[in-house]
């Protein structure tokens, strides 16, 4: 069978050998791009991920395998504390205001200069609240799916 995309043995031994692409590479890669010595086109990348970020990140043997539990339980936190209020402050409104987003909750300044949060529309009320907590406990999961657990104890952090 000839195929003319299929090169011979003898055609790939004179090949220099792939470039191994781990994640110092990569980085280095990417600084090369901030730099100026790379075009962005030229470079495979379009964004350099947070995940980076991370005192470990480099040292994963696989850098994408993350840990499914664990992201679940943060991003559900993050949420909960979200529309809980818990994380409603100044440096939240003013990333609002800075985006363009939500100008109804933007920090207000009164006349003598005192600033004031206005209700933010993502912030659930109080009757919200007890909705959600009473859908949240109604959930079932199957014997030994640690979800249900963590779920019982967003209930008890979130008792009002």
């Amino acid at each position: 069978m000839d195929d003319p995309l299929r090169g011979t043995g003898a055609e790939l031994n004179n090949m220099a050998p792939p470039i191994p692409l781990d994640m110092n590479w990569w980085e280095q890669r990417w600084r090369d791009v901030e730099e100026g010595h790379i075009p962005v086109e030229r470079a495979g990348l379009k964004r350099w991920s947070i995940l980076h970020r991370l005192p470990y990140w480099n040292d994963l043997m696989i850098q994408h395998l993350l840990d499914p539990m664990h992201i679940e339980a943060n991003v559900t936190k993050s949420v909960i504390n979200r529309i809980f209020g818990e994380k409603d402050g100044k440096p939240a409104r003013r990333a609002c205001e800075e985006f363009g987003v939500h100008p109804e909750a933007w920090i207000q300044v009164s006349d003598r200069g005192i600033e004031s949060l206005p209700p933010a529309p993502w912030i659930l009320t109080m009757e919200e609240r007890k909705i959600c907590k009473k859908r949240i406990s109604e959930i079932r999961f199957p014997t030994g799916i640690q979800t249900s657990v963590d779920i019982i104890i967003l209930c008890i952090y979130f008792s009002f």
